[in-house]
């Protein structure tokens, strides 16, 4: 029951990051396809992933915010899998054009997961999460990312995540 109040926790505080003083920049949502490898692609089909990050400028070319994803997936043999990450993460931009940044993403963090018929990941619990992608802005709203995440606990699940997002201007 405490894991639970500590995970609210974390993703209240984080809805309200942009709302406070901490000042913002870009709020973004997301939506894209969860691609399930090694391991869990045995037992999970192509699901989905939405998202929810605040973002902010550090220097010209590097960004640093904070996402919440949520992903789920059906499988071939009855699974049932979903799993909500938070973590915080670093975007550089290496490459600017005069529409288009090309950036590089990493981030570590916390979720909470829960599953039906997998063997080594039947019931639920909470573990450490990692992302690395690359992924470019366009037009500074629109954003398409590609990333691997990983899941760790008493079992590791991994899967590649590709989404496309708007993120809102919301000031300096």
């Amino acid at each position: 029951m405490a894991k639970k109040f500590f995970l609210f926790f974390f993703i209240a505080c984080f809805f309200a990051f942009p709302l406070t003083g901490a000042h913002a920049t870009d709020i973004g949502l997301s939506a894209g396809a969860l691609l399930p490898y090694s391991q869990f692609q045995d037992v999970a089909d192509t699901g989905f992933s939405l998202g929810y990050h605040a973002k902010t400028d550090v220097q010209e070319v590097f960004r640093y915010g904070m996402a919440v994803n949520y992903g789920s997936a059906t499988g071939n043999r009855g699974v049932d899998f979903w799993e909500i990450d938070l973590y915080p993460f670093i975007d550089w931009v290496f490459l600017r054009t005069e529409h288009v940044d090309f950036f590089t993403r990493g981030g570590i963090g916390l979720f909470h997961w829960e599953s039906d018929n997998i063997w080594w990941l039947d019931g639920s619990g909470f573990g450490m999460t990692t992302t690395f992608g690359a992924g470019c802005t366009i037009t500074k709203n629109v954003e398409v990312l590609a990333s691997v995440n990983k899941l760790y606990a008493s079992f590791n699940v991994d899967y590649f995540l590709i989404r496309v997002g708007y993120n809102f201007d919301i000031g300096e």
